[in-house]
């Protein structure tokens, strides 16, 4: 297989629950997704321009049956489409059975700039994950998985269905957001999404700090396609890499 290279690149794809995230990747560092598309009726068109004078195509199929729509989206163009986990093997981290492809391959891209790091991804469901390089190699030390903001919206709207629907505010991206979210709430739905404003994040930083503690870790890195609503509520010193896992995946297909 050729290396990727500004000439032929490689097409990596990251099919996740909620949407599928492209790019075509020359072999550095990635800054982040070129292409976001959201599930739905299963419309893969304004992928197909990214798919001339590729070297070879890559897909985390991280969604199940979006991942098989994905696949049949593709059909028999050229190169193939293949995939992690099926097509190439995951590589073996010391990860638990079952865990998820998108922690290792974040991994692979983050021990390439850190010795260890505590990663925070947020996507349909948020992971935090400490890893390590020892003897050239990652090593998995554990971590854990909580449910998204969205997901937590969702589980207290089918807990409660009385209660009205609800909206996380507007102000999410902006600096501060949390501290300046109204605790004294005059409406049930106000009051839902700024309990959520205010506790998510708060959640999100005692998980990081848990594992930090327990691995002995300091580098945090942060990335997934939910992330960059949060960022103003975290701490600075962590690390936002939007491309984390797609470089990862590029990382683990050039291995082999």
């Amino acid at each position: 297989m050729s290396p990727p290279s500004p000439e032929a690149p490689w097409l990596l794809l990251d099919c996740g629950h909620t949407a599928l995230k492209a790019l075509r990747w020359d072999g550095r560092e990635v800054s982040g997704p070129a292409l976001y598309l959201a599930h739905g009726d299963g419309d893969y068109g304004p992928l197909a321009a990214y798919c001339e004078g590729l070297a070879a195509a890559y897909l985390l199929p991280g969604g199940g049956a979006a991942a098989a729509a994905v696949q049949a989206w593709w059909g028999d163009r050229s190169p193939p489409l293949r995939a992690l986990g099926f097509d190439l093997p995951l590589p073996d981290y010391g990860q638990y059975a079952g865990c998820g492809a998108d922690r290792i391959c974040a991994a692979a891209a983050a021990l390439q700039h850190w010795p260890a790091a505590v990663l925070l991804q947020c996507g349909t469901a948020t992971t935090v994950s400490a890893w390590r390089r020892m003897e050239g190699r990652a090593q998995f030390l554990g971590g854990m998985i909580l449910p998204s903001a969205a997901a937590c919206a969702q589980g207290l709207a089918m807990s409660v269905p009385a209660l009205p629907a609800f909206s996380l505010p507007p102000t999410l991206a902006q600096p501060n957001h949390a501290s300046q979210a109204n605790p004294l709430a005059q409406s049930t739905s106000e009051a839902c999404s700024q309990g959520l404003a205010i506790a998510y994040p708060a959640m999100l930083k005692a998980a990081v700090e848990a594992a930090v503690r327990a691995a002995a870790v300091e580098t945090v890195v942060i990335s997934g396609g939910a992330a960059a609503g949060w960022l103003a509520s975290l701490p600075a010193a962590w690390h936002y890499r939007p491309g984390l896992t797609l470089e990862g995946l590029g990382l683990i297909a050039r291995s082999y």
